[in-house]
């Protein structure tokens, strides 16, 4: 078969599109709570810091991310296999601490997603 230079482009374009992330990139986000004022009369913030680290890919080339939260709101560990083609078919397994995967925020997931996806 004869290839041409369209041909050639495409499947230039798809090996490029299968690059996987390096393991061990971490992704990161503080989520900013309650403001409270110092003795001193400056203000700060309650905080809860969010990583995400890819962990692993299993053999379909899905992505699995270790993800940890910690703060005011409490203790997160949990593990994220990222769906790329599917968000909704994106899993939470192994979640331990206070905390429910629900309550980890969209902007680390996002950041989770242009990472990998």
């Amino acid at each position: 078969m004869i290839k041409t230079p369209f041909t050639v482009a495409l499947l230039c374009i798809a090996s490029l599109s299968s690059a996987q992330t390096a393991l061990g990139t971490t992704v990161s986000f503080d989520q900013q709570l309650d403001a409270f004022t110092f003795s001193d009369g400056t203000i700060g913030f309650y905080s809860q810091g969010w990583t995400g680290q890819l962990s692993h890919y299993i053999s379909a080339g899905y992505p699995i991310f270790e993800v940890t939260g910690e703060g005011k709101l409490g203790d997160f560990q949990g593990t994220l296999l990222v769906d790329c083609p599917v968000p909704s078919g994106s899993s939470w397994s192994d979640v331990k601490g206070g905390m429910g995967p629900d309550q980890v925020p969209i902007e680390l997931i996002l950041q989770i997603r242009e990472t990998v996806c």
